[in-house]
């Protein structure tokens, strides 16, 4: 059966966020190996076209990310199975189902761009597969909550063409919370911007692991707090992409 026809497993959602950050030293890997890509798959040389267009899409991803988040602001909790009792229909979740997932499809692909077009396209066709079942999963769970109303929101909202492009980059200021819980989406950006001038992807693994530090001192600080959980938007584990509020 299509692939693309069936939700994700229980694993296959749980673990999403790790899927998608262990595709990064992977595809490195198979590209110095077999893709003809010079260096080491830690940080494998990459031509500044490739980079320029990579960075490209990355400021789009991040932008998107961190817009959906600033909109929902603080109003989402970072949980597998976040609990939901309103539908946000307005932003950028009025534009398309998934904000968040969109960005870091755009995001990552620009990752896999500074490979070669090869590298992002199989990249991008991976991922995209990998996001229409997890989509799938939360679209079940949604349904199952909120039943027609969440058939009409489907019905008029795209899940991945946004019909208003200029909702997903404005309509709120950006969030504090927002900014640090994408950090590690930031810390990639930036890492593909840098590699612009270092000629490979060195401040990629730079940018990242400092994003997580950052995300990971800021959730643990959250959580400490007593409303950490009406508190906390999106994570640096991607947290689900449901249009909701909780």
């Amino acid at each position: 059966m299509n692939p693309l026809l069936l939700p994700a497993t229980r694993i296959e959602y749980r673990y999403r966020a790790l899927f998608l950050v262990a595709s990064q030293p992977v595809l490195a890997w198979l590209m110095t190996r077999f893709g003809g890509v010079e260096g080491n798959w830690i940080a494998p040389r990459i031509a500044t076209e490739w980079a320029i267009a990579g960075s490209v899409l990355g400021v789009l991803g991040v932008w998107i990310r961190i817009q959906a988040a600033s909109y929902l602001s603080s109003t989402k909790i970072a949980q597998p199975d976040a609990m939901t009792d309103e539908i946000v229909q307005t932003g950028p979740f009025g534009s398309v189902r998934n904000p968040l997932y969109l960005g870091s499809l755009l995001l990552f692909t620009g990752f896999a761009m500074t490979l070669g077009w090869q590298a992002a396209s199989l990249y991008f066709l991976f991922h995209l597969i990998r996001y229409q079942r997890v989509v799938m999963r939360e679209e079940e769970l949604l349904k199952s909550e909120w039943g027609r109303r969440y058939d009409a929101y489907c019905q008029a909202v795209p899940r991945w063409f946004p019909r208003n492009m200029f909702a997903l980059f404005s309509g709120s200021r950006w969030t504090g919370e927002a900014i640090l819980g994408n950090c590690p989406f930031i810390g990639l950006a930036a890492g593909i911007i840098g590699g612009i001038w270092t000629g490979d992807l060195m401040p990629v693994l730079a940018g990242e692991t400092l994003g997580f530090v950052i995300a990971g001192v800021f959730f643990m600080s959250r959580a400490a707090s007593p409303d950490a959980r009406a508190a906390t938007v999106d994570s640096a584990a991607e947290s689900p992409d449901l249009a909701v509020k909780s």
